[in-house]
């Protein structure tokens, strides 16, 4: 699907584009499989005007690239992504129960500049290596520099939560605090 083919759509979900393609999800999930540099393949759904991952199944072997759409929340994401997921270039601001909507994920590549609130979360979700951006990492908000110091440990227990929270309040950043 182009995006001339979606433009007319102004808040769609994967679940409506499948309606519209009189498609099943594994037929329009292969679809938008793309083989990248070095064999890393991604499902890729840039620029579909969603506004909802609501249809996605629930384990995708494959990274998930869903930036540039217009996506306000992860609810309806799978909740295991083998690979990394890319939200940036979303108005997403707060990573509020994240955990909930992504229990596993390699890493996440957002906009931390936008993100303004419930980060641990993060701490909660199983294999999560990595938070990116594509600006230099000295460019990077406090609270993403002090999250990722945890992010990277081998073996995160709710001590680490508990101790970064502590961090992070430390450092006048209550609201990054909160899952």
């Amino acid at each position: 699907m182009r995006l001339n083919e979606v433009a007319h759509y102004s808040r769609g979900s994967i679940k409506d584009l499948l309606t519209q393609r009189k498609t099943g999800i594994d037929t329009f999930i292969i679809d938008k499989l793309k083989a990248l540099i070095g064999g890393h393949k991604v499902y890729e759904f840039r620029y579909e005007n969603l506004s909802s991952l609501e249809g996605l199944p629930h384990h995708l072997k494959y990274s998930l690239d869903v930036s540039d759409n217009k996506l306000q929340s992860l609810v309806g994401a799978p909740k295991i992504i083998d690979g990394e997921l890319n939200i940036q270039d979303n108005p997403i601001y707060s990573l509020e129960n994240i955990h909930h909507h992504i229990q596993a994920v390699r890493a996440i590549n957002l906009d931390l500049s936008k993100i303004n609130s419930h980060v641990l979360g993060l701490l909660k979700i199983k294999r999560l290596e990595n938070i990116y951006d594509n600006i230099p990492r000295a460019s990077y908000p406090k609270w993403a520099k002090i999250i990722q110091e945890y992010i990277r440990k081998d073996h995160r227990s709710s001590e680490d939560l508990f101790e970064c929270q502590n961090v992070l309040i430390e450092a006048d950043l209550d609201e990054y605090a909160k899952l």
